[in-house]
């Protein structure tokens, strides 16, 4: 990875990640070698998360298709107490809008449907 996204970009990599979640795993959706960790705040399997610290914007890519708000906003908070939105991604599909407007967090369901193959 280059320096500058680095800067840029927060992302759970390595062992370190297994701090924030607890000690259950199930195996990863896409990778079978792979396991994701259950994060108890946020209620949902975590594949990853990310955080835009130019523009004050996370993204959370959970499994299943429901997460706590107050957790999700609770994480991001941790990372950045000024996050402004946060993009959630079920199995890779956007799922839900987290957006602070007049001091007051919003969710806006943008699932994308998956197309048959």
């Amino acid at each position: 990875m280059n320096a500058q996204i680095d800067k840029k970009f927060y992302a759970l990599k390595g062992p370190a990640d297994r701090s924030l979640c607890g000690t259950a795993a199930i195996p990863h959706w896409r990778y079978p070698g792979k396991t994701l960790p259950w994060n108890a705040s946020c209620k949902c399997w975590i594949d990853m998360h990310e955080y835009n610290r130019t523009q004050q914007i996370g993204h959370l890519y959970v499994i299943g298709h429901t997460t706590d708000m107050e957790g999700v906003i609770a994480l991001f908070q941790n990372i950045d107490p000024a996050v402004r939105g946060i993009m959630t991604y079920s199995e890779g599909m956007r799922d839900t809008l987290y957006r602070l407007d007049d001091g007051k967090w919003r969710a806006f369901d943008i699932r994308q449907e998956r197309k048959a193959a």
